[in-house]
């Protein structure tokens, strides 16, 4: 499973409370042009770009560090949001570092040592 949330006011509210299914790109280091063209209102923010068409018409963007292709499940209003919750229907992932965002600035990730008391577990094990 997996959810995200979206703004009651954003432009492609609708969209989402309508569409069967949606995606979730995670981006790379080197995509913060793309996060920063998403991130600003836009009539057609695919135009231009070269994308894949998924299931139920879902548009792909290619070169993302993960991909999730996910039909909607449910939908909760909590405030001035609503959160999606989606089931994982196809992914995609890749080896590059991630993109951040954190307190109105882009970040780099760090390794951090372990906390005390918890496990770490390989992606295999999961």
């Amino acid at each position: 499973m997996l959810l995200f949330c979206l703004a009651n006011r954003a432009p492609s509210y609708e969209t989402f409370c309508t569409a069967e299914y949606f995606a979730v790109h995670v981006l790379g280091v080197e995509q913060q042009g793309l996060s920063q063209r998403f991130s600003r209102p836009a009539e057609d923010k695919f135009a231009g770009l070269p994308v894949d068409e998924g299931p139920g018409g879902v548009p792909l963007l290619g070169g993302c560090l993960a991909r999730f292709v996910c039909t909607r499940e449910n939908a909760y209003v909590e405030g001035d949001h609503t959160i999606f919750v989606g089931r994982v229907r196809e992914y995609e992932r890749g080896e590059d570092e991630p993109l951040l965002f954190h307190a109105g600035s882009y970040r780099l990730a760090a390794p951090r040592e372990a906390v005390p008391g918890c496990v770490a577990r390989s992606p295999a094990a999961r």
